[in-house]
């Protein structure tokens, strides 16, 4: 499985790359260049999503601490379901959403 990962990920490397290395593209490789006021806006416009991944990442490690000293790994296993088959119903929600906004009037 890992080796076929591997080759997958090479593959579309080599293949993404391509082009740039025969030059049939307009897009070449430049010099990275941001402005300090840009960078700032980046930084002030995820700051609240990376607070928010944050602070859950750590309510998930103690929730699995906390289901290991309770009901060890089955109830860690348990949790991760929940919160792939949730990660999964809200992508589904918003795709519905986003993809047909009038289809639920």
């Amino acid at each position: 499985m890992a080796l076929s990962t591997c080759i997958g990920l090479s593959l579309t490397t080599i293949l993404g790359f391509l082009p740039f290395i025969f030059g049939n593209v307009e897009l070449k490789f430049s010099r990275i260049f941001f402005k300090l006021k840009t960078l700032v806006n980046i930084f002030y416009n995820g700051s609240s999503k990376f607070l928010g991944n944050i602070s859950g990442s750590i309510l998930t490690i103690f929730a699995n601490l906390l289901l290991l000293k309770l009901s060890r790994e089955i109830g860690v296993e348990t949790l991760s379901v929940i919160l792939y088959i949730d990660t999964f119903i809200v992508a589904f929600t918003i795709f519905i959403f986003l993809a047909s906004p009038f289809w639920f009037l």
